[in-house]
């Protein structure tokens, strides 16, 4: 007997919806709206967000993906994990640190 594929998806049967999770990049302009801030009080650590709108500062980015993923149950779509570090988006001068 030869496996039959089966057809397309009855009319009856709705599409799955639309969607899912929140835009990586709303979770990154969050991070870069945030960074000034960021950078005079958790320069040199670790900060993630959520697309529930948790932020978690930590000292390593192990204890941020454990968080997430271990003790939040999210997946991998649904945060953001950065270093708090001048960035090369924003319209700081790394060389500031040195006048």
């Amino acid at each position: 007997m030869t496996p039959t594929i089966p057809d397309a998806l009855p009319v009856t049967q709705t599409p799955p919806p639309v969607g899912g999770p929140p835009s990586l990049d709303a979770l990154t302009a969050r991070y870069l709206a945030e960074l000034p801030a960021l950078l005079e009080s958790d320069y040199r650590k670790w900060i993630a967000y959520t697309d529930g709108g948790l932020r978690k500062i930590a000292k390593t980015q192990t204890e941020l993906y454990r968080h997430c993923l271990d003790e939040l149950k999210l997946k991998h779509e649904q945060f953001i994990i950065r270093y708090i570090e001048p960035d090369q988006g924003t319209d700081m001068d790394i060389f500031d640190a040195f006048r």
